[in-house]
């Protein structure tokens, strides 16, 4: 029997991406479904994320995924550009990888009042 390998979430390759950024300048790239791909690139102290798409834009549900999962600001702006028929949206960012959001404590269901 053979056993499938998981595909790569957006969340793990963002924490992955950050992890191997983080101590030195370069980028990773993710190919996703529906012709989506993501691009992380640090240099110096300053990120960008790309998310791209020929002949059409990424949608509005996968910038909002891709945000979380890279721990931006929902209201982060973002700059919209067409290049060799890839339509492509950036976040450019200046300082430290944003930090993990801490999980909320796990609930005790067995406790007794």
């Amino acid at each position: 029997m053979t056993e499938k390998t998981a595909k790569p979430t957006i969340k793990g390759f963002a924490d992955a991406a950050y992890t191997a950024l983080a101590a030195a300048d370069g980028k990773r790239h993710m190919p996703c479904t529906l012709g989506l791909n993501i691009v992380i690139e640090h240099t110096g102290d300053t990120w960008r994320l790309k998310l791209g798409r020929r002949d059409t834009h990424p949608s509005a549900m996968e910038i909002t995924i891709c945000k979380a999962a890279f721990r931006l600001r929902a209201d982060h702006p973002l700059l919209y550009h067409a290049k060799d028929g890839w339509h492509i949206i950036s976040v450019t960012w200046t300082g430290p990888a944003p930090r993990p959001i801490p999980a909320p404590p796990a609930i005790d269901h067995t406790a007794q009042p």
